[in-house]
């Protein structure tokens, strides 16, 4: 670059310097540290006046810096309209949950509730079939109340009613009970388990424009529900 392409440049800096800074009250001077799309313009402007005759700027180098400027105007325009797409998702999932409530869901969950004195039903899902399969009931301590010998199960979801009684045939008391269910396959290995319950949507909660469900006590997101039930068509 020529001494006086240099001087240029250089003058065309300073003066942007100027443009973007100001004084406040108290005579202290703000600039910003980053280019924006009229500063780059400006400066290849100048540039481009400037150059010298006998040594003009090279063409390749000039289209290099076009398509680099072109390239980031664009990931900066594709990125405000993702974000705002997200935003437009988020707003429009969590207005959807609201419809949910009063409705039963099933969800994947390790723990059940049970009112003392009725019954509580949940979902066995196997990844394969089982000759044997056992569904085990423990309180919050982890001790064993019920044991349910569920026999041979298909691969798939089952659903499972629990009477609310211990081993012992006495009502369990009311609370959250921990699950879990494994069988034996045909070749004799262990096939494990998972579980589903299903209850009343009682509300819908928001974190960050993220919808969460209050279900049985807990808060799960939409991504957890395997099904929704309406309670209401029973007709």
């Amino acid at each position: 670059m020529s001494s006086t392409l240099a001087s240029s440049v250089t003058s065309a800096l300073n003066s942007l310097s100027s443009d973007s800074s100001g004084s406040s009250s108290t005579g202290t001077v703000a600039s910003t540290q980053q280019l924006g799309e009229n500063d780059f313009l400006t400066l290849l402007t100048t540039q481009m006046q400037n150059q010298d005759p006998l040594d003009p700027v090279d063409n390749t180098q000039m289209l290099a810096q076009l398509a680099q400027f072109s390239e980031l105007s664009e990931i900066q325009g594709l990125s405000s309209q993702i974000a705002t797409m997200v935003t437009a998702t988020n707003s429009s999932t969590a207005l959807s949950a609201t419809e949910l409530v009063g409705k039963q869901v099933s969800f994947n969950a390790s723990q059940i509730g049970l009112t003392s004195g009725s019954t509580s039903t949940f979902q066995v899902v196997l990844p394969s079939a089982t000759s044997d399969t056992t569904a085990v009931i423990s309180d919050a301590n982890g001790n064993v109340v019920r044991t349910l010998d569920l026999g041979p199960e298909p691969a798939g979801t089952t659903t499972v009613t629990w009477d609310g009684l211990n081993s012992d045939g006495s009502p369990c008391a009311t609370g959250q009970y921990n699950l879990t269910v494994s069988g034996t396959g045909s070749n004799g290995s262990t096939v494990q388990g998972s579980t589903n319950v299903q209850a009343t949507v009682t509300g819908v909660t928001y974190s960050n424009g993220v919808a969460s469900l209050v279900v049985a006590g807990q808060q799960i997101t939409l991504s957890q529900v395997t099904g929704v039930y309406d309670t209401s068509a029973t007709n």
